[in-house]
């Protein structure tokens, strides 16, 4: 009889000793990493939907004097000093130092592609416009007589493509007969009305080195300055 006891107390002790083993084996058993659940997961019945990111509004480029012509009053945005000469530049700082966001600049230098633009807008309501508007001078009326010959020529880019090609061969002082504005001689300003229009013009009518002020250049109400 106590042979059989003893042999039952080795069994637990047996016993005991492989708890203690799975204990240990808990604990240093490690885990998985997140990942590697995401893997083994289920898979989705319906497919997930993917939203495509947004995309970038892309500022359309105008033309500014396309718009000024066209639209017959002055375009209330800044055109900038950038591309005027040292005297026109000068009477814009000047104004601007004075009076502040009261002058709006409409129109600063053109390229030759945008003043032919410029002018075939109003070409386009009226073939006659530009020996109207202008001086009487050989440029002038080069430009009318391209008008004047090309009768098919209806649209205003294709008015404005054939007086660029007119002008492009142009020296500075052939286009001053017709702008000062391929130049950078002259800038455009939205008009001010009252008592602060009248002390602005009065501002004006002082600038150093000022050639011209319009207050309507080709029946547009824009108030126009020109610069020696």
């Amino acid at each position: 009889m106590k042979k059989k006891k003893t042999m039952k107390k080795k069994k637990t002790k047996t016993k005991t000793k492989t708890k203690t083993k799975n204990k240990n084996n808990k604990k240093t058993k490690k885990k998985r990493p997140h990942s590697a659940w995401k893997s083994r997961s289920r898979k989705r019945s319906t497919p997930r939907r993917i939203t495509p990111p947004r995309r970038k509004a892309h500022a359309r480029k105008l033309t500014l004097p396309s718009l000024l012509e066209q639209s017959g009053t002055a375009v209330s945005f800044i055109a900038g000093t950038d591309g005027l000469s040292a005297h026109a530049k000068a009477g814009a700082d000047a104004l601007t130092k004075e009076y502040g966001n009261k002058i709006v600049l409409t129109s600063g230098r053109r390229t030759v592609a945008e003043q032919a633009n410029a002018m075939a807008g109003n070409v386009v309501k009226n073939r006659k416009w530009i020996e109207q508007t202008y001086a009487p001078s050989s440029e002038r009326n080069e430009l009318q007589k391209w008008i004047d010959d090309n009768p098919t020529a209806t649209t205003q880019a294709q008015i404005a493509a054939g007086l660029e090609l007119v002008m492009e061969t142009w020296t500075d002082s052939q286009l001053r007969k017709i702008t000062y504005h391929t130049t950078g001689d002259a800038f455009d300003i939205q008009p001010v009305a009252g008592e602060d229009g009248e002390k602005i013009k009065t501002s004006i009518g002082k600038l150093k080195d000022l050639r011209k002020f319009l207050e309507k250049e080709g029946g547009l109400s824009i108030w126009h300055l020109e610069f020696n």
